[in-house]
């Protein structure tokens, strides 16, 4: 029985870690290094590596990139997300909206609702 924790990481603690050169970068970095050493179960949703395409950093972005194809112990498709969602009869599109109107990045209450289905 796998007894790690499995976590989604937002893009910004993974672009503070590799952008930042300070104290939070620091932080950022030690928490990157615990995933590396396969401490912690990555998933990471392709939806999150789709918003990587509206960057313009060519050289962050293809590093966040790399992190998260290089770390995660499991990619979750869009097929994937949607067959959970709907085994769970969740109304994802409201549970969506809802966040969101209460100032809630998008990207951020996707990975909420995600994170709130995985064991």
């Amino acid at each position: 029985m796998n007894s790690k924790k499995r976590i989604i990481v937002d893009l910004d603690v993974v672009t503070v870690a590799k952008w930042d050169k300070g104290k939070n970068g620091d932080l950022g970095r030690k928490f990157l290094s615990r995933i590396e050493q396969k401490e912690l179960d990555m998933s990471t949703p392709f939806y999150l590596l789709g918003h990587l395409d509206k960057w313009g950093h060519v050289t962050l972005k293809e590093q966040i990139e790399d992190f998260y194809l290089k770390n995660s112990a499991s990619m979750l498709t869009n097929e994937d997300v949607d067959a959970k969602i709907n085994s769970l009869d969740i109304d994802d599109v409201s549970i969506l909206l809802e966040l969101q109107s209460n100032d809630i990045k998008e990207e951020d209450a996707f990975i909420a609702m995600v994170t709130s289905y995985l064991k």
